[in-house]
């Protein structure tokens, strides 16, 4: 998965996270629930989400090492305690349905890419030329691309 999806869909996570469930995953204090809180919400990133650590640790401005030590905690704490469990699997619940939605947005925007190349691959180079002049330019200019 490319960096701009990658951070696309962390940044969804960690919206809810905060909007529906009401944990900010940015929070800096060393307090148990929000340990617990960061913890899962990298475990959900990378094994529920196939997210790379590195923009994980972007999205919530922490550094890469303590992305890998909330998943460590992760595993340490999920059989052993209780409350972490409950907290795990009630927000994996949640989660689960938002990871289909997200699937489907990024095999939407595959979709849409792959009619794009073909519409490309029907038209002739002199169109593409004067398209690329007298619209994605300005379009890319406008938009500071």
């Amino acid at each position: 998965m490319d960096k701009e999806t990658s951070l696309k869909i962390t940044e969804k996570i960690t919206k809810k996270f905060i909007d529906y469930l009401g944990y900010n995953v940015f929070n800096q204090n060393r307090n148990r629930e929000n340990v617990y809180i960061k913890s899962i919400f990298c475990y959900i990133c990378v094994n529920v989400y196939g997210l790379k650590k590195k923009h994980i640790s972007l999205t919530i401005n922490e550094s890469h090492c303590n992305t890998l030590h909330s998943l460590k905690k992760h595993d340490d704490l999920i059989n052993k305690d209780k409350f972490y469990t409950f907290l795990y699997k009630t927000i994996l619940k949640d989660f689960l349905d938002v990871k289909i939605q997200a699937e489907k947005e990024v095999e939407e925007m595959v979709d849409f890419k792959h009619e794009c190349i073909k519409l490309l691959n029907n038209l002739d180079v002199d169109v593409i030329e004067q398209f690329n002049q007298t619209r994605l330019k300005p379009f890319l200019k406008m938009n500071k691309f």
